[in-house]
């Protein structure tokens, strides 16, 4: 009574009760495998693990055991995430003529958990022999391949993977992410538009895609997609920030504005979104306005040197030299190393008349850069402007020709040089040689100077006439119209 009480509940899935009657039924005097397989089973499925492997251990070692016995010993180890245990009990049951692939399966799948990714793919690969078109197996073997670093067979997988399920996500984030690393864009992109077909809010998805649209320069595209992620994430900082850049980009610049705008207001200790806003306002050759939101941006990063860098440049866009000057230095004591923020310093400070100030800049650019051909005919120049210094003007220019002999600019200065030292032929030969060169008006009216000092009147009036082609200066019309109307004797 007891036996056929226990097959009725257990058939009937109430298997706490199926468990004592067969328990009766055994210790009744029904002890069998069959008796002994429905108490330990009864056991499993009703949560009593431990006692359902100690029912199932009795049975394999007193009787012929099944390959079922086997089987539910591994499933019971694969919970208990003994994968050692399960693998021996899931053997045994293949070697008794077993078929339970679901258990061979499992196994696998926790072998990956655990890191025993060779031992994954070999039990993985075997379940697929029987199930190749199983979706889930297919993608635990493709991540156990990829773990392995074999990306080429993963990669294989995955595409078999599409085959049976076209829109497994794994699947094609994955072959998306590989084709990047590929550089191979436009299959890239494809995939993951694919992807949010099927998940179309999928931020990170998006993100992506929105990121690789930016690499393909395809900013209308990723304007588009930060778009998406902004309606689905409004608060995300980054997210916000880059779709306004790329607004700007595109000059949809009252857009960007309100974009930033609203950033500075949910996050007035950010000075980025300041920056932004005065790059606009520079744009919009609003250099005043423009100053104004620099100005905040300095507040909030008082150790960007960029910030007064672009104040500085914005100031000489207004003429204001001399506040260009404080905010050009302010610039270099963030960043002593930047000789691009100190050969502007040094150009602004020389043509307001800082000319010692100027002399020291451009010796700190050559401190640190010794070879910076530009600060050295810079440097150059100012001393031949000046007539001082002029040996040491003339080895800087040289140096400087060395790294560029056919710099119109140097061969001048050096043309220069000589002219206030005296050396006229040599003068004439380097400004020659720089006209060649170069078509430009300062070239031209110094060719007319040395001209003229050498008594070359006709030579002097071509070359200021020449000069004036290019650009109109009172003070060339002044020299050309000094000229004596005959050639001195």
């Amino acid at each position: 009574m007891s036996w056929s009480q226990a097959v009725y509940l257990f058939e009937a899935g109430d298997f706490d009760s199926a468990a004592r009657q067969a328990h009766a039924a055994i210790a009744g005097g029904l002890d069998s495998r069959e008796s002994r397989q429905l108490y330990a089973e009864s056991l499993a499925y009703s949560g009593q693990l431990t006692r359902a492997e100690q029912a199932l251990k009795y049975v394999a070692e007193h009787f012929s055991a099944l390959p079922s016995t086997y089987f539910l010993l591994g499933k019971i180890y694969l919970i208990w995430g003994d994968s050692e245990r399960a693998e021996q009990a899931i053997s045994k049951a293949f070697g008794a003529g077993g078929k339970d692939d679901e258990a061979l399966f499992q196994l696998g799948n926790l072998r990956l958990k655990q890191g025993s990714v060779p031992r994954a793919i070999e039990i993985l690969k075997e379940y697929l022999q029987r199930h190749p078109d199983d979706p889930e197996a297919l993608t635990r073997y493709a991540v156990a391949l990829l773990d392995a670093g074999r990306v080429d067979e993963a990669e294989a997988v995955l595409r078999q993977l599409l085959l049976v399920e076209p829109d497994s996500r794994l699947g094609l984030f994955t072959l998306a992410l590989l084709a990047q690393q590929r550089e191979d864009s436009a299959v890239a992109a494809a995939l993951f538009d694919r992807f949010l077909d099927v998940e179309p809010e999928n931020t990170e998805v998006l993100s992506q895609r929105a990121t690789l649209a930016e690499t393909q320069h395809d900013t209308p595209a990723a304007i588009r997609f930060r778009r998406r992620l902004a309606a689905l994430i409004p608060n995300s900082l980054q997210n916000r920030y880059r779709l306004g850049q790329l607004l700007v980009d595109s000059n949809l610049d009252d857009e960007a504005v309100a974009i930033f705008h609203q950033l500075a207001k949910d996050h007035p200790e950010l000075g980025q979104p300041y920056v932004q806003l005065g790059y606009i306002e520079i744009r919009r050759n609003r250099h005043t306005a423009a100053i104004r939101m620099l100005e905040e941006a300095m507040k909030r990063m008082p150790d960007n040197a960029e910030v007064p860098t672009m104040i500085g440049f914005t100031s000489l866009a207004l003429k204001e030299d001399t506040r260009a000057v404080e905010f050009f230095k302010k610039a270099q004591r963030l960043d002593p190393k930047n000789v691009n923020i100190l050969f502007t310093l040094g150009e602004v400070q020389h043509r307001i008349g800082l000319f010692q100030d100027a002399v020291r800049t451009f010796q700190s650019i050559l401190t640190l850069q010794p070879s910076h051909t530009a600060a050295l005919n810079f440097l150059g120049y100012m001393y031949a402007e000046k007539g001082v210094r002029l040996e040491e003007a003339e080895r800087m220019l040289k140096k400087a020709l060395n790294s560029e002999p056919a710099n119109a600019y140097y061969l001048d200065s050096l043309g220069w040089v000589y002219f206030k030292k005296g050396k006229l032929k040599l003068a004439i030969e380097y400004l020659d040689r720089a006209s060649r060169i170069l078509s430009d008006p300062v070239i031209y009216e110094h060719l007319g100077d040395v001209h003229a000092a050498m008594g070359s009147i006709d030579e002097a009036r071509h070359s200021y006439q020449k000069s004036l082609e290019k650009i109109d200066s009172s003070s060339v019309q002044d020299k050309l119209r000094n000229l004596p109307s005959t050639i001195r004797r």
